[in-house]
């Protein structure tokens, strides 16, 4: 419920921004959204948003997600570009992909991050060195619209025309 009414609040202070994507830190002390024109991140303390910050590249990002620890925030966009940002440097590093992506999330250690790509691709990268482990086109010629990793194992699920595991 709070959640919710914090990012009515962050829509009604920018009616030009559309928000995509919503996701909370595990210590439940930061919040990211992705959309136009670029990603925010916000501090929520006591539930009231009291720090915008905009470090990130601009352009369109279609969804973020947080990485177990807090400390890295994977962000997807249009482009072939995805980023995980370090957030404690402020610092980024890239994950190609070949059309853009508009899902991403880490696994339940972080150990691995996936990606749901405009292509149809589904595809996993090591956190650590940034190595493709896996690519597959689940549905060719679909594009994958989200996807979610188990809470506990490594098994994602993927969504876009149909339901893949």
């Amino acid at each position: 419920m709070y959640i919710l009414l914090l990012i009515v609040s962050l829509i009604a202070a920018d009616p030009t921004k559309i928000l995509w994507s919503v996701s909370v830190s595990q210590d439940g002390t930061t919040i990211a959204t992705s959309g136009t024109p670029s990603p925010w991140l916000r501090e929520a303390v006591s539930l009231h948003a009291t720090h915008d910050d905009h470090f990130f590249p601009s352009g369109q990002a279609t969804a973020v997600a947080f990485h177990p620890n807090g400390t890295m925030l994977g962000v997807t966009g249009e482009t072939s570009l995805t980023r995980i940002a370090d957030l404690r440097s402020r610092t980024f590093s890239v994950i190609p992909t070949e059309e853009g992506a508009r899902g991403v999330d880490f696994n339940h250690d972080g150990s691995l991050i996936a990606l749901s790509e405009n292509s149809g691709a589904m595809s996993v990268w090591s956190v650590e060195n940034r190595e493709l482990l896996y690519r597959d086109h689940p549905v060719n010629g679909k594009s994958l619209t989200g996807l979610a990793w188990h809470p506990s194992e490594n098994v994602v699920v993927t969504i876009g025309k149909y339901i893949t595991i």
